[in-house]
């Protein structure tokens, strides 16, 4: 994966776990031909008038301790503020995240890896919470 990739937030789920999904820059030929093709989890959008490409089907599970700041372009958050697009992001990322969840995503091994990686990371962060506050009540 790419080192300071921009990333878009998708979801929070109750124990900590974020699905992001990852934007490219790349030259249009790159996913324009795929698009045309039918291929509907990736989304075209311009970002402060920057054209870009929202990769859904490259969702990512990550905890919070990975991330490293706000996707920022020239100092201004960049967020998606069509209501279309975020609709259609929903219903893609969904399909994919319950793929993901119920191992039936057949995209990449390495997604699945992560998922599996960052829910064992979770319960590890939760555990030593529940030790640091067990400890502090002995005191």
């Amino acid at each position: 994966m790419k080192k300071n990739r921009p990333f878009v937030l998708y979801k929070q789920e109750d124990n900590g776990l974020l699905w992001m999904i990852p934007v490219s820059k790349a030259p249009k030929e790159k996913y324009e031909k795929v698009m045309s093709e039918g291929f509907k989890s990736i989304i075209k959008y311009s970002f402060v008038k920057t054209p870009s490409y929202i990769l859904i089907q490259n969702i990512i599970p990550i905890s919070y301790y990975h991330i490293r700041g706000r996707y920022l372009y020239n100092g201004i958050q960049v967020r998606i503020t069509n209501k279309k697009i975020c609709n259609t992001i929903g219903k893609q990322s969904k399909k994919i995240i319950a793929m993901i969840t119920y191992d039936t995503y057949y995209f990449s091994s390495e997604i699945k890896y992560m998922y599996k990686k960052q829910l064992e990371y979770q319960k590890l962060k939760e555990q030593e919470l529940e030790l640091r506050e067990n400890e502090d009540s002995d005191i």
